[in-house]
């Protein structure tokens, strides 16, 4: 008897088992480093079994960064295995989504000129940087892996995400000092600096999810702008 032809959902979930894979392999490998044949081996699949979804690993590294990044992936790779992807729209669509994910993050709202809780509302602008840098991590490692092989990735990955979150809390710092609600500092570009770069550092570590960790990550950075341990810090 010949094989029942697979079901739209079992489709989606090979695919998705798929994804999964050649993210771990681009994580660890970057764009050069990876082959079809070594996301095939990994996933324990022939290398055709690949090309029935995708026309070749840039279209296989083009449907992962779309995994990474989009709530409705499924949709945004319908009818992709017979599309060719290049560096043009790859770039562009990590350019497109993290220009988003900087406007709709705390740091792309507009600001009011005073807060009655300026320690609580730091903290929760910083937490919500934080989950941005933690649930993309992902996409962030595969970036800096193919650096040396598609710099041009990287560069977009800075000028869009890193430098409009560091403006974003900057222009923040800026404003809360301003109205004297937080300590001065020499440079607020520097100080969102250090901060996003202390983040980065926990949202990308074995200990990302750890309450206590984040805990004193975000006590230290709170009490270093207002000169107070906020409540939510803890101990």
């Amino acid at each position: 008897m010949g094989r029942h032809p697979r079901s739209e959902s079992e489709n989606l979930e090979r695919l998705e088992h798929i994804l999964e894979g050649a993210t771990r392999s681009f994580a660890d490998s970057g764009y050069r480093g990876t082959t079809m044949a070594k996301v095939a081996d990994t996933l324990s699949l022939s290398p055709g079994t690949l090309y029935l979804y995708f026309s070749g690993k840039e279209a296989l590294f083009h449907s992962v960064i779309a995994y990474c990044l989009l709530n409705e992936w499924e949709s945004y790779l319908d009818g992709i295995s017979g599309s060719a992807f290049g560096n043009t729209e790859t770039i562009a669509l990590l350019s497109r989504q993290f220009r988003r994910l900087v406007a709709e993050s705390p740091v792309g709202w507009p600001v009011r000129d005073t807060t009655e809780d300026p320690a609580s509302e730091l903290e929760d602008v910083l937490r919500a940087l934080y989950q941005i840098l933690f649930h993309h991590q992902d996409v962030i490692r595969i970036v800096e892996r193919s650096r040396n092989s598609w710099p041009e990735l990287a560069e977009s990955v800075e000028h869009t995400l890193v430098q409009g979150l560091r403006r974003g809390l900057a222009d923040y710092l800026s404003i809360r000092i301003r109205a004297g609600q937080l300590e001065a500092v020499a440079d607020t570009g520097a100080a969102s600096t250090i901060m996003l770069d202390c983040m980065s550092q926990l949202a990308g570590s074995k200990d990302a999810q750890n309450p206590r960790h984040q805990a004193t990550l975000f006590t230290i950075l709170v009490r270093g702008m207002t000169g107070v341990r906020n409540e939510a810090g803890g101990s």
